[in-house]
């Protein structure tokens, strides 16, 4: 079975991480490479990774320049042929997970399923095509990249602090070369109510780029769907409602 690097992003949330931690160690598969980027925590955090320690591959506990920055570290850090992140508070849904989502590793460079949203109480719904990804990103906690898609398209972009993974999503998927499959089982619990869900609107370099971004690597097309979209139909429904008056 292919080695599978987990990576673990990490700031002073030491209760949440033993839970991501536990949910990662009694895994069913065999072949796991657990690496933890611990952003200099003051808190227990130190602690909860040493009482794991037999079961880290690697482990740091540094300052760092945000989530993408920390898992960029463990990218360098990984020697699987699969790579698979998670933040502390999230969780895998049960010991059966990776076993799930692998299954469909043959002829697949992307993996992606669903994940149970604690925010909203529902499934995350997975199946994305080019247009989807325009309106939302794949949850984080249900991807598998094969680790050559960080060797062809580089790391994450810690321009986009909250958002870099949905801009390496866009190349992943707009790429003719890589092959995407979405496995519909629920891979993970995500936690919600973390950095990403209260600062999602508030990275101002992605919402600036994203039209040129989604234009580069979605295409024409989805470019022309998201000016309609976002653009033009609001202003449109302003004119309307404004004439009305």
């Amino acid at each position: 079975m292919p080695k599978v690097s987990i990576i673990v992003a990490n700031y002073e949330r030491a209760q949440a991480l033993e839970e991501t931690v536990r949910s990662i160690v009694i895994q069913k598969y065999p072949n796991l490479e657990l690496i933890i980027i611990d952003n200099a925590s003051r808190d227990m955090s130190v602690e909860v990774i040493k009482k794991y320690e037999n079961h880290i591959a690697h482990w740091v506990s540094e300052p760092d320049k945000g989530i993408y920055d920390a898992f960029n570290k463990g990218i360098k850090m990984s020697s699987g042929e699969w790579i698979y992140f998670i933040g502390s508070g999230d969780r895998l849904l049960d010991d059966s997970a990776i076993i799930t989502a692998l299954s469909a590793e043959r002829d697949a460079d992307l993996i992606y399923g669903n994940v149970y949203f604690h925010d909203y109480r529902s499934v995350y719904p997975g199946r994305l095509s080019k247009r989807r990804l325009v309106d939302q990103n794949i949850c984080q906690q249900s991807i598998f990249y094969r680790s050559r898609l960080f060797e062809k398209f580089g790391m994450f972009e810690i321009k986009y602090p909250v958002l870099a993974d949905w801009v390496f999503n866009m190349r992943c998927f707009g790429h003719k070369s890589v092959r995407t499959r979405f496995v519909d089982e629920i891979i993970a619990f995500f936690e919600g109510g973390g950095r990403s869900a209260t600062l999602a609107w508030t990275d101002v370099n992605f919402l600036q780029d994203k039209a040129n971004l989604i234009k580069r690597y979605l295409g024409v097309y989805c470019w022309a769907y998201f000016v309609v979209k976002y653009r033009l139909h609001p202003r449109i429904r302003r004119t309307i409602y404004g004439s009305q008056k």
